[in-house]
């Protein structure tokens, strides 16, 4: 069961590709938050959640791994390694669980917006106030608060746009999946 998980087929493949490319244009269209230096609100995390519930653990990770990567290597200055692994962990933890949301075959409902929502917070909370801040201040010596105080809005920032923008997405995918399959 857990190996079937984690098998890569083409629509796999074709997905990671479309992901990637899309996760890189969506770095650019984020909204800045002031308070917490290097923090913004993520579309992109919305996306990884979506493309991660669809298509499983391999394009999910791939997704956040490569996609970040490939933000930060062509947008910013710097490689953010502790959020990169935190980008393919959560993407990892997401898709783990993607038969349990049930979104292509039009049956995302109730009990299994509640499970993706669960999933999401856990992971969230894994890899935002855990992974993250644990390899920047290992890795690079980052001061404890900062990190911390980076990791925490983005653990919160991150469940929140998910909790609606993704589950609306997820939604609206599910019901036009089930409209085609009831014709």
């Amino acid at each position: 069961m857990v190996r079937e998980k984690f098998i890569v087929k083409l629509d796999n493949i074709i997905a990671a590709i479309m992901g990637i490319t899309i996760f890189f244009c969506l770095t650019k269209c984020q909204i800045p938050y002031r308070i917490i230096p290097g923090t913004d609100f993520q579309i992109r995390q919305v996306f990884l959640s979506i493309i991660a519930a669809m298509y499983g653990p391999v394009t999910g990770g791939v997704v956040g791994l490569f996609g970040h990567l490939l933000s930060d290597a062509l947008y910013y200055e710097n490689i953010s390694y502790g959020w990169i692994a935190a980008d393919c962990i959560y993407g990892i933890l997401i898709g783990y669980f993607f038969d349990d949301y049930k979104v292509l075959l039009g049956q995302f409902k109730k009990i299994e917006i509640f499970r993706f929502n669960m999933i999401q917070l856990i992971a969230n909370a894994i890899c935002w106030l855990i992974v993250a801040p644990f390899i920047d201040m290992t890795l690079f010596d980052e001061p404890v608060d900062k990190v911390v105080a980076q990791g925490f809005f983005a653990f919160i920032s991150n469940f929140v746009l998910i909790f609606i923008i993704g589950t609306l997405v997820l939604l609206l995918i599910s019901f036009c999946v089930n409209k085609k399959i009831e014709k």
